[in-house]
């Protein structure tokens, strides 16, 4: 401890320092300070152990109030906390310079735990038995619950409020359910033989025969169920008779029908199993099939077999004669008058039938002729004729798009061309047939052409003329040059001076159809030349003579297109003329 004194005169001067230090042991104390925090956490789930730590100063003794009714004089004391609540914690610090305490109010909070509880919506039952679980009655305690772990027994976990879960072995099963709420604080439930599973049931049995073909019809039946001891066994044989024996042995159905045998097993743990047989056809057939009763001939004839169950096969017949093996029949009816189509079914060893009569009306034969005549120009008429037996009703097509309902009409046709007309006739019973024909319509094509021995046509050459195409009756040319005409089929004609002439030919067909037709191109006779030329008399050797071209040209707008020279030289080397044009 320190002690200082100054000391001052009246007018203010400092007149000395006097500084005394003195030490008093034991004379003098620190001030004492209470202070304390938990060295970890101080929330929890119970049991809750918190450990406190000690910050007080100038102290030497502690006391420290817990709050769980324990005290404790420890510098750094712990506590255990088991009951949900919170505690008030007290330390009281002591030392020489006094007494110091600090107190915190619900310091530490302890947690209420979670309770766990579950339901199952089943507890007995058979293999394969499907559990739901149910946690409707848990509580969390403090917080909410966040999370649920179950042990269903069987060594497969699960999760979830509300799992399912299936028992796939005969045995009773504990069920075990830990919750934990948002605190982390858990509780777990645990339920003995919670689930009780028993063998599965599995009924079963065999009926010999299916299908029987006359009543009364035995089904012998062997029960070969896997259901243990404590079962009950319930047989219905669907004619109305039940039985309760295990082995049945053997029913009798009195009665035409169609029966199912069904089977119950039952035990006491509430396991079930039903059996049923296929259904057993006691000469239970229906067959039917639907055709019209009157029909035209050559039409063909189709149907359909409708069976009840399904037949293994069918037969169609025609008067005893096999048609058909389909389930569906197509047949063209060529015999005419009443007949019997009948069907045969097989159901097994089984066999039903059904007939029924159709009457095949007789079909006309549709037959017609066409006018036959030349066709020398268009539009022209051809007129048809029904040849048809029996025939009430025509409907003609033209094939050139127009039609008519007379027995003889008379169609236009505006083009040449293949055609096809038709005729559909039908008689008194309604039966009907078509036929076909094929119709050409086609001008007479007649053209003319020449041939010549002469390369070119010049004066007096001679052509021969012929006509090409439709065969012809008679002839008449005319070939433009004032020259009497020819009635040859194939004439020869000179002609003497140049010239273009219209060649042309007047002509009757085999068919007689008359006509007249031109040359494509007229015929042209060209001049003859003259040849002339000027040129020296004597030549020597070796050297070049000019000779010039006077041929008058032979037409007055162009010159000569061709020329040729001779030389009557030894040496055709010296030859050398030079063909111009004089002047």
């Amino acid at each position: 401890m320190k002690f200082i004194l100054t000391l001052f005169n009246l007018s203010g001067k400092l007149l000395f320092l006097l500084v005394l230090g003195l030490l008093l042991t034991g004379s003098a104390s620190a001030q004492v300070n209470a202070a304390f925090v938990a060295d970890g956490p101080a929330t929890g789930c119970n049991p809750l152990i918190v450990k406190f730590r000690n910050q007080s100063t100038g102290a030497t003794t502690y006391t420290w109030d817990l709050g769980n009714g324990t005290t404790s004089t420890e510098v750094n004391p712990s506590a255990s906390y088991t009951t949900p609540g919170t505690y008030t914690i007290k330390l009281i610090a002591k030392g020489a310079s006094g007494t110091d305490e600090e107190v915190k109010s619900a310091y530490v909070t302890v947690y209420k735990d979670p309770v766990a509880d579950f339901s199952v919506d089943v507890t007995k039952g058979c293999v394969p038995m499907g559990v739901k679980f149910s946690t409707a009655n848990a509580t969390a305690g403090d917080g909410s619950l966040s999370g649920y772990s179950w042990d269903f027994g069987d060594g497969a976990p699960g999760s979830g409020a509300s799992p399912s879960h299936t028992y796939t072995d005969a045995m009773a099963y504990t069920v075990t359910l830990t919750v934990k709420n948002s605190y982390g604080c858990s509780n777990t439930k645990t339920i003995t033989n919670a689930v009780t599973v028993a063998p599965k049931l599995t009924a079963e049995f065999v009926a010999s025969g299916n299908i029987f073909c006359a009543a009364p019809a035995t089904v012998p039946i062997v029960n070969a169920s896997s259901a243990g001891a404590d079962v009950v066994y319930a047989w219905d044989f669907g004619d109305g008779t039940t039985s309760a024996d295990i082995q049945p042995v053997n029913h009798v159905y009195q009665h035409k029908g169609l029966y199912t045998i069904k089977l119950d097993v039952s035990n006491s743990a509430g396991c079930k199993s039903t059996k049923s047989s296929t259904p057993i056809n006691v000469a239970n057939f229906n067959v039917d099939f639907t055709i019209p009763a009157i029909i035209c001939q050559n039409t063909t004839l189709s149907s359909t077999a409708v069976t009840t169950p399904a037949a293994s096969s069918v037969s169609w017949y025609q008067d005893a004669f096999l048609l058909s093996n389909s389930s569906s029949l197509y047949t063209t009816m060529v015999k005419t008058g009443k007949q019997n189509i009948m069907l045969s079914a097989m159901f097994g060893a089984c066999e039903s039938k059904v007939q029924k009569e159709i009457e095949v009306k007789v079909a006309p034969v549709a037959s017609f002729t066409m006018e036959d005549k030349p066709y020398c120009t268009l539009p022209i008429d051809i007129k048809f004729t029904d040849n048809t037996v029996g025939a009430v009703k025509w409907d003609w097509r033209s094939g050139a798009g127009t039609s008519a309902t007379d027995a003889t009409p008379t169609f236009t046709y505006t083009s040449q061309g293949y055609f096809s007309p038709s005729l559909t006739v039908t008689n008194v019973d309604g039966c009907s047939s078509t036929a076909y024909r094929s119709l050409y319509v086609s001008m007479p094509v007649v053209d003319i052409f020449y041939t010549t021995a002469d390369t070119r046509l010049c004066e007096n050459t001679t052509l021969d003329f012929y006509a090409y195409g439709n065969p012809l009756d008679t002839y008449e040319w005319d070939f433009g040059d004032g020259s009497p005409v020819s009635t040859d089929a194939r004439p020869s004609h000179t002609f003497p001076a140049a010239g273009t002439y219209p060649v042309s030919l007047k002509y009757k067909t085999k068919d007689g159809c008359e006509g007249k037709v031109a040359i494509r191109s007229n015929v042209v006779i060209y001049k003859k030349p003259i040849p002339a030329f000027d040129g020296p008399a004597t030549v020597c050797g070796y050297n070049a003579a000019l000779f010039n071209d006077l041929t008058p040209d032979p037409t007055t707008d162009r010159s000569l297109v061709m020329g040729r020279w001779y030389g009557t030289h030894g040496r055709p080397e010296c030859f050398a003329p030079v063909r111009r044009r004089a002047g």
